[in-house]
C-alpha cells in the first residue's frame, strides 16, 4: 500500500448538526468510506472480497475529536494500516481541515477479517498482506491511559432502540456511525430523564460536545432487533465526565456492544470550557458511579 492513503470529502449540509458542526458519526464515515477507498487502490475493493467470500468486521473504535468542522468545508482524511497479523488489522484515521491545516479528529480502530458466511475469523491471505500494509512504518499514536470502569450505580438509565432498516449497512449489521448516534441519543435522553433536556440545556447556556468515543463489538446487532442501552456517568470533572454504555440484545439479554464517551461542558457562546453547573451535577447524582478505591 502507498505509504498512506488520502481522501477529501466536502461537508454536505445534510451531514452537519443543530450547530452547524459536522456530525460526530460523519467522521467515522468518512473515515471508513477512505478505508474502502485505500483497500481499492491496492486491488482490494469490495467485488474482490465478495468474490473471496470475505469481509472486514470492526472489532474496536477508538475516535477523538480535537476541533470543529463546518458546513461547506473540506476534511482531508489519511488512512493507513498499523499492523496486520493473523486475522486482525489495525487502521490509524486522522482527519484535517483543508482551510486551516487543523488536525480536528483521529481514530485507531480494530478489524477482523472474516468468513462472509460463517462471520468467523479466518487468516489474512499471504498476498494480502504486503499490498495493505504501508512500505515503511508509520509511528502509531500514543494509546490512551483509561481508568478502570466503575461497575453501575444502582439506578444506571435505561432506554430501548429497535434497530431500523437505515442503521444498517451492506452486511446487513447496524453500523458503527448508528451505534455513535445511538450514543448521542442515549446522552439526550438520559439528560431529558433527569429534568436537563435540551431547551434547558442550551437555555442555561451551555452544551455537551464529544471529545472521544471507544466501542467494543460483542455481537452484530440486525434490523428488528430490540437493543437495551444501559448507561451512568463516572470520572466527573469540573468541564468533563465520562459516560459508559452497555448495549444488549433486549429478548436475551446478549451482549451487543460497551463503551464510554467522554463529553465537554461548553459555553455555547465563546466555544470554552465551562464548570458543570451545581445543580446539573446535582441532578445526575443518581446516575453517577463511584470510582474504584
Amino acid at each position: 500500500m502507498p505509504f498512506n492513503h488520502k481522501h477529501t470529502f466536502k461537508v454536505r449540509h445534510y451531514e452537519c448538526d443543530a450547530h452547524n458542526h459536522l456530525n460526530h458519526a460523519n467522521y467515522l464515515r468518512y473515515m471508513q468510506e477512505s478505508m474502502l477507498e485505500a483497500s481499492a487502490a491496492v486491488g482490494y475493493d469490495i467485488g474482490r472480497y465478495e468474490t473471496l467470500g470475505t469481509v472486514w468486521l470492526p472489532q474496536q473504535i477508538d475516535i477523538e475529536y480535537l476541533g470543529a468542522v463546518l458546513y461547506s468545508e473540506t476534511v482531508e482524511v489519511t488512512t493507513w494500516v498499523g499492523d496486520l497479523e493473523g486475522a486482525r488489522a489495525h487502521h490509524h484515521h486522522e482527519c484535517r481541515s483543508l482551510s486551516t491545516g487543523d488536525l480536528v479528529a483521529r481514530a485507531d480502530t480494530a478489524w477482523i477479517y472474516c468468513d462472509r458466511q460463517t462471520h468467523q475469523p479466518i487468516a489474512t491471505p499471504d498476498a494480502m498482506i504486503p499490498a495493505l500494509l504501508p512500505d515503511a512504518p508509520m509511528p502509531a499514536p500514543t494509546p490512551h491511559k483509561d481508568p478502570p470502569t466503575p461497575p453501575p450505580p444502582p439506578t444506571p438509565f435505561v432506554m430501548e432502540r429497535r434497530v431500523e432498516w437505515r442503521d444498517t449497512d451492506q452486511d446487513g449489521h447496524v453500523n458503527d456511525a448508528a451505534f455513535l448516534n445511538y450514543f448521542v441519543e442515549c446522552v439526550i435522553a438520559a439528560s431529558a430523564a433527569v429534568g436537563w433536556p435540551v431547551a434547558r440545556t442550551l437555555g442555561a447556556g451551555f452544551g455537551f460536545v464529544a471529545r472521544r468515543h471507544h466501542m467494543i463489538h460483542h455481537q452484530r446487532a440486525v434490523i428488528g432487533d430490540v437493543l437495551r442501552i444501559e448507561s451512568y456517568i463516572s470520572n466527573v470533572r469540573r468541564s468533563s465526565a465520562r459516560r459508559h454504555y452497555m448495549i444488549t440484545r433486549a429478548r436475551d439479554n446478549a451482549p451487543i456492544m460497551e463503551g464510554f464517551s467522554i463529553w465537554m461542558f461548553v459555553n455555547m457562546e465563546t466555544g470554552r470550557l465551562t464548570r458543570i453547573p451545581e445543580d446539573a451535577h446535582a441532578d445526575f447524582a443518581a446516575t453517577i458511579a463511584e470510582a474504584h478505591a
